[in-house]
């Protein structure tokens, strides 16, 4: 239930989605003198009344949470997944040096065989 003089920048921010604005709910929400309205009339239907707002308030602060919660959700899914990306990428980066490694050895050892090949065909004195 919301208060009838209600922030009008307070309210877009709770209609907004994902506008990262701060809300204050006590600001919004209808206060005691709203609800205490329904306490003194003493009308069945004031009760019932507030018993619909309140179910109303109850459902849509539900939607809120789930939205919320799924948000949550994909985002530490993202988060995840960057992590593991991250970790691949350093991976990577020390196979490509390993790799770099192993030629420079190899180029090595190839030249060595190739020196002792040409020794080996070279006429004897």
């Amino acid at each position: 239930m919301l208060k009838r003089n209600r922030n009008e920048a307070m309210l877009r921010a709770l209609i907004t989605r994902n506008g990262g604005e701060a809300i204050d709910f006590v600001q919004v929400s209808a206060g005691g003198a709203e609800r205490r309205k329904f306490l003194h009339t003493g009308d069945p239907d004031a009760f019932l009344e507030e018993n619909e707002q309140l179910k109303q308030e109850l459902m849509q602060i539900r939607k809120e949470l789930d939205r919320f919660r799924v948000e949550l959700e994909a985002r530490a899914k993202t988060a995840q997944i960057d992590e593991e990306a991250r970790k691949l990428m350093d991976e990577n980066a020390t196979l490509r040096d390993q790799i770099e490694d192993v030629r420079e050895k190899m180029k090595a050892v190839a030249e060595q065989l190739q020196q002792l090949k040409q020794k080996q065909r070279a006429p004897k004195k």
